[in-house]
């Protein structure tokens, strides 16, 4: 029954497919592992999906072959403003 839904990408996004239609998903993707599943499930199920990369300060830092690094730094200001755009 949730009208938003705002997660990481992983396997837990695919639960989408039990959402109302028009149901707005926001996907935070990951900078080093570029999947659109989740984009391509929403789409199919007529959901209102977007998505976010996590802000990355220093690119030398990110360990490409750690695809599922928990870290996700949010910029602030950008989630407020996703978070405005959801009302």
């Amino acid at each position: 029954n949730a009208k938003n839904i705002i997660a990481p990408h992983g396997a837990g996004l695919s639960w989408i497919f039990l959402s109302t239609e028009k149901t707005s998903i926001i996907e935070i993707r990951n900078v080093v592992n570029n999947n659109n599943a989740i984009e391509k499930i929403a789409k199919n199920l007529k959901l209102n999906y977007n998505f976010f990369y996590p802000s990355i300060h220093n690119k030398r830092n990110i360990n490409k072959k750690n695809t599922s690094n928990p870290n996700l730094p949010i910029d602030e200001f950008i989630f407020s403003q996703i978070i405005e755009n959801l009302k």
